[in-house]
């Protein structure tokens, strides 16, 4: 059964490519709304799913698919209509192949062993700080016209520690645990 908190979720998914054509007009503005929007749902579909009871295994599967849908998309558009330095580019494919690790080892753990991680604070704050990372490039294009490489430098330094330190820590969750 599809809750309302599993139609808020697959919004996220319909509104990612909305976002990424958006990006690929350089219409800045309307990509930045959209894609705050999209990022929004991520906290609506969870509170709704307590508060109102409708927490569901499809909702589990659903919400990390999501996630890594819009924000791959974005920063994938990103890095490919925008120039920037050669290490930010290592920095944003290090975060492309961390969620695609993350995304298909889930898809793994779930099929073969039927075995989900619950999301940690530390997986929220790695999302979080990619949003706010695609969201400062997002913001400084539509206002100013161009990213401040500083603040994209912190930025990504942020996010790539927190995406180690996820990854450490997820490898010794697995590393752990006792497979039958």
């Amino acid at each position: 059964m599809i809750t309302v908190a599993s139609m808020i979720t697959i919004s996220r998914i319909a509104l990612t490519p909305v976002v990424v054509y958006f990006l690929l007009q350089h219409r800045w503005a309307m990509a930045t709304i959209i894609f705050l929007v999209a990022a929004a749902t991520d906290l609506v579909d969870g509170y709704v799913a307590r508060a109102w009871g409708q927490q569901s295994r499809l909702g589990q599967l659903l919400d990390p698919i999501a996630d890594k849908c819009l924000l791959m998309s974005t920063m994938f558009t990103l890095l490919s209509i925008i120039v920037v330095q050669p290490w930010h580019r290592a920095a944003v494919i290090f975060l492309l192949i961390k969620e695609s690790t993350l995304l298909v080892g889930g898809a793994i753990l779930i099929s073969k062993w039927r075995y989900f991680i619950e999301p940690s604070r530390l997986s929220r704050a790695a999302s979080l700080g990619e949003i706010v990372l695609i969201f400062t490039v997002l913001g400084s294009l539509t206002v100013y016209g161009f990213v401040f490489p500083e603040i994209v430098c912190v930025l990504l330094l942020i996010n790539v520690t927190l995406s180690v330190w996820l990854l450490a820590r997820y490898g010794m969750h697995l590393c752990c645990k006792r497979w039958n």
